[in-house]
């Protein structure tokens, strides 16, 4: 084994050592050459993950300040703001899906409600809870960067790690988001049962992941955008979230499958980018319209490229 990886030879969902290989990825961050991380499909309960990984301790290496989730969003980063492919993202993403969230997001709001957002990366979402009146917005994060973006924003800011919850008023948490986090945790149920004692009965909870069982990610492979080797060690499937969730008292579960337009270009984008490095022949990438109406298919059929789960504190 490389030094500073580690092996998992059972699922860290269910315990079963029957795994099959799933996919061999490069490192989407450049920091190991090769194709040095493995992920493995769990046979009993089908959950995805990365088996040949970073130990926990040294992953903070890959988080530098440039990680994308804490730079400020530029709606046309990289040409993809433009007037066409905003049109064509309209067509590919549901506008049933779409509206279904904003309502939920509004309902939580208007309650005047205590926000946390853990893993926040920047000051953004607890931007617009405060403008829809939240009362209290609190980040949580892992990191030095996205912590001072908070806090100079004037939003509370926590590490994420125990003392930071210990400064949290157990019951005290109307709506929580957790947006594109938990595949990026070593131990996720543990820190929702956590998340889960802070929280009020009747408090929101709101989580998005990338979708490793969707048809972009069965598509591209290595060179799915949500695959991000090796920051992303763990996948779960719409049957584990609703076991976890139910689990840890959570009711009114709804997941919904959450097409993205970007996420589709952007791998497409990854394709081309490597046949140029490698020297391979040159990617002809297929076109917006068609990207957009693939994108709409796998969500009509239940693999969109993400999944949006909301669900209820019960008990």
């Amino acid at each position: 084994m490389e030094q500073g990886l580690e092996s998992l030879d059972r699922c860290p969902h269910c315990g079963s050592p029957d795994l099959v290989e799933w996919l061999r990825s490069f490192d989407h961050f450049g920091l190991r050459p090769g194709r040095p991380f493995l992920y493995m499909e769990c046979r009993p309960c089908k959950l995805r993950f990365l088996a040949t990984r970073p130990n926990e301790a040294e992953s903070g290496a890959y988080y530098t300040a440039d990680y994308e989730p804490y730079q400020s969003y530029n709606k046309n980063q990289g040409g993809f703001g433009t007037w066409w492919v905003r049109r064509m993202a309209d067509l590919a993403e549901s506008a049933r899906v779409t509206r279904a969230i904003s309502s939920r997001y509004k309902a939580a709001f208007r309650r005047k409600a205590a926000v946390l957002d853990y893993g926040c990366g920047s000051a953004s979402f607890l931007n617009k809870a405060r403008k829809r009146g939240a009362r209290k917005t609190i980040g949580m994060d892992f990191a030095d960067t996205p912590l001072q973006t908070v806090t100079a924003a004037g939003h509370i800011g926590l590490r994420a790690n125990d003392e930071g919850f210990a400064r949290i008023e157990d019951g005290s948490l109307d709506l929580v988001r957790i947006n594109h986090v938990v595949e990026h945790l070593y131990h996720p149920v543990e820190t929702l049962e956590k998340i889960a004692r802070k929280m009020a009965i009747g408090g929101v909870l709101n989580i998005a992941v990338p979708y490793a069982h969707g048809g972009t990610a069965e598509q591209f492979g290595e060179n799915w955008l949500g695959l991000q080797a090796p920051v992303h060690v763990i996948f779960y499937d719409k049957p584990h979230f609703r076991e976890i969730l139910d689990r840890l008292g959570f009711g009114e579960i709804e997941i919904f499958d959450e097409a993205k337009l970007i996420d589709m270009l952007r791998s497409n984008r990854i394709v081309a980018d490597r046949r140029r490095i490698e020297g391979g022949e040159p990617y002809r990438q297929p076109s917006t319209l068609s990207q957009a109406l693939l994108t709409r298919h796998y969500a009509a059929t239940g693999r969109a490229d993400r999944l949006n789960v909301w669900c209820v504190r019960k008990r």
